[in-house]
C-alpha cells in the first residue's frame, strides 16, 4: 500500500477513535431504545428549565392555602343516612306514585339531583329553620346552606345507592347534633306528606281518567256487536271453519252436477241419432196423436185403404177404374187425418208408425232432455252459490282483522280500567296509613375517629394545602410549556435527538469563529501530533461517521444545508473540508449560495470569478477551480460575481453536468447552499448528490421550522444522512476507557485500512 494512503487511515482510524471519546455515535444515533415507553426526560428538562417560573406559582398556591388553612377556625361535622327509595322492585310497586305494575315503571329511578336541591330549598327548610333559630337565633339560610351537605353515596358512577348522607359543619358539637336532629326530623316529615301529595295526585289522575275510559270501553263494544251483526257473525273462529266446509261441500256438489250433466247430453245425442234425428216434440207428437181414437180410426182405414191399393195394382193396370176410386179414398182419408193433426198438434204431417221400441226410446229420448235441464239448473245455482261463497271468503279476514283489533282495544280498555280502579281503592287505602315512607339508616351523630376523639377541620388541612400545592405546581407547569411552545427552539442536545427522527450524525460545540492553523512542524498527509481545536475535532468525527455511512458507492458528494440563516452552515461546511483534507482526500468546496456567498473568506481564495461564470459563459471549471492557502487538498469553487437571476443556475441542466464532472475530479465534494426556510436549491443539488446534512442550531433554530422541512424531504424522497447539531455547549462525556479505546484501535485499524481501497 502507497505511505500516503496509509497515514491517511491511520488518521481516519485516530479520528474514529476520537469520535468514540466525544460519544457521538454513527448512523442511527437516536437510540431506538430511548423512545419506548413513557420517557419523562422531556419533562426533567422542562422543570429544569424553567423551575423558577413553576415554583413561583406552586409556592404562591401552597402559601395561599396554608394562611387559609390556619386562618380558618377549627370546626367539627356531624351526619346522618336516610334511605329515600325501596331497596326492591316489589317495594317499588307498591309506591302511590306507580299507577301500572310494569317493568318499565318499576324500574325508573328517582331523580336525585333534583331531590338534594328540593331538600336545600327554601321552601323545605323554612319549616325546619324556625325550629333551629329557636335556639340559634344567628343561624339564617344562608349560614345553614352553606355548612349544609347533601349528596347520595356512591362508591363510582356505576355503584349508585339509594341513601342520602346528610351533613353539617360548625364549632359547636352541640349545635351540630341539634341541627342534624332538626333536619332529619324535618326531612322524615318531607318524605311523609311527598308520599300523601302523591296519593292525592294520584287518586285525582285517576278520577279524571274513569269517565273517558269508561266511554271508550262503550264505545269498542258498541263497534263490535256493530261488526257482528252486520256481517251475521257470533263467532269468528267456528264462521271461518263453515264457510270453509261450504265451499268444499259446494265444490264438491258442482262437480257431480257436470259430470251428469255431461253424462245426460251424451245419452240425449245417442237417442236422437239412433231415432233419426227425431226431436222431442216429434215423439210428444207422436204420442198425442197415438192415444187419440178419431186420428187412429182414420189410420186404420187408410193403412186397409192402402193395402187393397196395392193388392188391385198388382192385379190391374194404374187406369182401372177401380184403382184409381181406391186412390181417391186414400186422398180423403189423409187430408181428414192432416185435419186432425193439425187440430192435436198444430202440423199437418202425418207421422209413420212407431214400433214398441221405437216408442221405448223416444220415452227415454224425452226423459233425457228433461233430466239434462235440471242439471242444467242445478249446476247454475251451484255457480251463484259457491260465488257467494267465495266472496264471503275474501272478505272474511278483512272482517276478522277489524274484530280483533277492536277486541285487542277493548281489552286493553278494559284492563286499563280494572287496574285505575283497583289502584283508587289501594291509594285511598295508603292515604289512611302514618307510616314515613323514609327511614334513618344512622342516627344524626358527630364524626369520629378510631379513637373515639372528635375529627376537626385541623385534620383536613393538611389535604387542602397538599391540593393547593398541587394546583400550583401544575399552573406553573403549564405556563413553562406555552412559554416554550411560544419561543420554539430546541434548547438542549437531548432535545433535539428526541423530537428528530433522522440519525444525529455530527456535534458542534459552541466556539468563537477562528482558523485553525496546523503546526508547522506537521507534514501534509501525517496524523496531527497535537490535539486539533473542538471544532476541528468535531468535524473529524462528523467524517468519520459520514465515511461508514452505509452507501453502496461511498460519499463522494455532499450538500450541506440549513433550515435559516446563521445556523452554522458554512462553519460545518469549512472545518468538515478542513477535515477531510488533512486525512488525504482531494476536497472540493462549492459555493452554490448565490445570495450571501462566504466560502471565499473562509478559506482565504478570491471571488472574481466561479460557479456564476462557470454556468453562465460556459468557461471550464478547472480554470477557476482555486487551492486553498490553508491546505494542499482543499480546494475551493467561489460563487462568482452572483446576482438576481444566478439562483436559478443551480436547478439548470449545466449544474447536473457541472455536478457530474466535478464528482469525478475529486475525492469529496462539499456544496454550501442558501436556507431551506427561503429557498430549494439544496434540495435541487441533493438529487444529483450522496446525500444531504441538516445542520440545527441549539437555542436558535426553530423546532417547528425544522421538523415541518425534514417531513418535506422526506416526502420528496431527499436522501437526508443525518442531522448536524450546532452551537452545543456541552459536549458528552467519554463512554470507553483509554485501554479499552486502544484496543478498539488496534482491531478497527485493519478495516480502515482497506476502506479507502475499496471506495
Amino acid at each position: 500500500m502507497h505511505p500516503e494512503q496509509e497515514s491517511a487511515d491511520l488518521a481516519l482510524a485516530k479520528s474514529y477513535e476520537a469520535a468514540e471519546y466525544l460519544g457521538i455515535k454513527s448512523w442511527g444515533a437516536n437510540d431506538i431504545s430511548q423512545k419506548r415507553g413513557l420517557n419523562l426526560n422531556p419533562i426533567k428538562r422542562l422543570i429544569q428549565r424553567n423551575w423558577l417560573l413553576i415554583a413561583i406559582p406552586t409556592l404562591l398556591a401552597g402559601g395561599v392555602t396554608s394562611a387559609l388553612v390556619l386562618l380558618s377556625p377549627q370546626s367539627y361535622s356531624g351526619m346522618f343516612q336516610v334511605l329515600v327509595e325501596p331497596m326492591s322492585t316489589e317495594g317499588k310497586l307498591v309506591q302511590p306514585a306507580v299507577l301500572s305494575p310494569d317493568a318499565s315503571t318499576a324500574a325508573a329511578e328517582l331523580d336525585y339531583l333534583t331531590l338534594v336541591r328540593v331538600l336545600t330549598s327554601p321552601s323545605v327548610l323554612s319549616g325546619i329553620l324556625q325550629k333551629i333559630k329557636a335556639k340559634y337565633p344567628e343561624v339564617d339560610y344562608a349560614d345553614l346552606t352553606k355548612r349544609l351537605t347533601v349528596e347520595r353515596i356512591e362508591k363510582n358512577p356505576a355503584e349508585k345507592t339509594k341513601i342520602l348522607s346528610v351533613a353539617y359543619e360548625s364549632a359547636d358539637p352541640q349545635k351540630i347534633l341539634f341541627v342534624l336532629n332538626e333536619l332529619a326530623a324535618g326531612y322524615l316529615k318531607f318524605g311523609l306528606e311527598d308520599r300523601k301529595s302523591q296519593i292525592g295526585g294520584g287518586v285525582a289522575f285517576i278520577e279524571q281518567q274513569l269517565p273517558g275510559l269508561k266511554q271508550r270501553v262503550e264505545a269498542l263494544q258498541a263497534q263490535m256487536q256493530a261488526l257482528q251483526q252486520q256481517n251475521s257473525i257470533s263467532d269468528l273462529d267456528s264462521e271461518g271453519s263453515a264457510l270453509a266446509q261450504q265451499s268444499r261441500q259446494l265444490q264438491t256438489q258442482q262437480l257431480e252436477a257436470q259430470r251428469d250433466l255431461a253424462a245426460q247430453k251424451s245419452l240425449y245425442g245417442n237417442l236422437q241419432q239412433q231415432l233419426g234425428g227425431v226431436t222431442p216434440k216429434d215423439v210428444i207428437n207422436a204420442s198425442s196423436l197415438s192415444e187419440n181414437p178419431r186420428y187412429q180410426a182414420l189410420l186404420s182405414q187408410l193403412k186397409q185403404l192402402e193395402a187393397q191399393i196395392a193388392l188391385q195394382s198388382a192385379q190391374f193396370q194404374p187406369e182401372f177404374p177401380g184403382l184409381q176410386t181406391l186412390q181417391e179414398q186414400r186422398k180423403g182419408l189423409i187430408a181428414l187425418l192432416q185435419q186432425e193433426s193439425q187440430k192435436l198438434v198444430g202440423s199437418n204431417a202425418v207421422p209413420q208408425f212407431q214400433a214398441s221400441i221405437q216408442k221405448t226410446m223416444s220415452q227415454q229420448l224425452v226423459d233425457a232432455l228433461n233430466q239434462t235441464q235440471v242439471l242444467e239448473v242445478r249446476n247454475q245455482a251451484l255457480v251463484q252459490a259457491s260465488a257467494a261463497i267465495e266472496q264471503k271468503t275474501k272478505q272474511f279476514p278483512e272482517i276478522k282483522r277489524r274484530a280483533n283489533d277492536l277486541q285487542a282495544q277493548l281489552e286493553i280498555a278494559q284492563n286499563t280500567l280494572k287496574q285505575l280502579q283497583l289502584k283508587r281503592e289501594s291509594l285511598r287505602v295508603e292515604a289512611a296509613q302514618k307510616e314515613v315512607p323514609w327511614r334513618l339508616l344512622s342516627k344524626p351523630d358527630l364524626l369520629k375517629d378510631s379513637q373515639g376523639q372528635l375529627i376537626s377541620s385541623s385534620r383536613k388541612g393538611l389535604q387542602k394545602v397538599l391540593m393547593g400545592i398541587l394546583g400550583g405546581f401544575l399552573l406553573g407547569l403549564g405556563l413553562a410549556i406555552l412559554r416554550e411552545k411560544r419561543r420554539d427552539i430546541f434548547y438542549s442536545l437531548e432535545d433535539l435527538q428526541e423530537d428528530v427522527t433522522s440519525p444525529m450524525v455530527g456535534i458542534f460545540p459552541v466556539e468563537v469563529k477562528s482558523t485553525p492553523v496546523l503546526p508547522s512542524s506537521q507534514q501534509e498527509g501525517e496524523p496531527w501530533a497535537e490535539a486539533p481545536s473542538p471544532l476541528l475535532k468535531a468535524a473529524e468525527s462528523l467524517y468519520t461517521n459520514l465515511r461508514f455511512l452505509p452507501l453502496e458507492a461511498g460519499l463522494k458528494s455532499l450538500v450541506i444545508a440549513s433550515a435559516s440563516p446563521r445556523d452554522g452552515k458554512t462553519t460545518v461546511i469549512t472545518y468538515l473540508a478542513k477535515a477531510a483534507a488533512s486525512m488525504g482526500q482531494r476536497v472540493l468546496v462549492v459555493d452554490a449560495n448565490m445570495a450571501t456567498p462566504q466560502i471565499h473568506s473562509w478559506l482565504d481564495v478570491p471571488n472574481f470569478e466561479g460557479l456564476n461564470e462557470v454556468l453562465t459563459k460556459s468557461i471550464d471549471p478547472n480554470q477557476l477551480i482555486q487551492r486553498s492557502p490553508q491546505q494542499s487538498n482543499l480546494f475551493v469553487l467561489p460563487s462568482g460575481q452572483v446576482s438576481a437571476a444566478s439562483r436559478k443556475l443551480v436547478a439548470s441542466q449545466q449544474m447536473q453536468h457541472l455536478m457530474a464532472q466535478l464528482h469525478t475530479m475529486f475525492d469529496l465534494v462539499l456544496y454550501d447552499t442558501l436556507p431551506l426556510q427561503s429557498y430549494a436549491d439544496a434540495n435541487f443539488l441533493s438529487r444529483n448528490a450522496d446525500g444531504m446534512l441538516m445542520v440545527v442550531s441549539i437555542k436558535k433554530t426553530r423546532r417547528s421550522m425544522v421538523l415541518k422541512l425534514l417531513k418535506k424531504i422526506q416526502g420528496v424522497q431527499i436522501p437526508l444522512l443525518g442531522v448536524v447539531a450546532n452551537q452545543v455547549k456541552s459536549m458528552p462525556d467519554a463512554e470507553v476507557s483509554k485501554k479499552d479505546s486502544l484496543d478498539h484501535f488496534e482491531d478497527e485499524y485493519e478495516m480502515f485500512r482497506i476502506a479507502p481501497s475499496q471506495d
